[in-house]
């Protein structure tokens, strides 16, 4: 049984754009200031992260059409490509803001449904028996 949370679109777009947290909290931050390039120096001070990696996945989602680099030195904004990937971004961002555990784990965990963790969570393991 599948996540009926995640739309068979938002899987894709999770799992060819959404590399880690890092990233969609990156996205969350530039999508929230629409309108606004920003930084590498503020996003990393927002997200207490580093500069460089900041800069590197800016980079990767400006590859994908996601972002724009801002007309400062080092400076992005939310900028998609087409209106298509503006509605996934968007989606996406209210699913982070109410599911913040299930999104995270689509990110690292594509191929699992919750119905699969239920079940994995009960499995009697063998070798964890006391007795031999």
């Amino acid at each position: 049984m599948k996540d009926e949370l995640f739309s068979p679109e938002m899987r894709r777009f999770i799992a060819h754009n959404i590399d880690s947290v890092a990233t969609l909290e990156i996205l969350a931050l530039l999508y929230g200031v629409r309108d606004k390039e920003m930084s590498v120096e503020r996003i990393t001070t927002e997200l207490r992260s580093s500069g460089p990696a900041v800069n590197v996945r800016a980079q990767q989602l400006t590859k994908q059409g996601i972002l724009k680099t801002g007309t400062s030195p080092l400076s992005y904004r939310y900028q998609p490509n087409s209106e298509a990937l503006h509605r996934l971004v968007e989606e996406l961002t209210k699913l982070y803001s109410r599911y913040h555990v299930r999104v995270i784990d689509q990110i690292y965990n594509p191929g699992r449904s919750a119905a699969q963790e239920l079940a994995d969570a009960f499995r009697i393991k063998s070798g964890d028996d006391d007795n031999g």
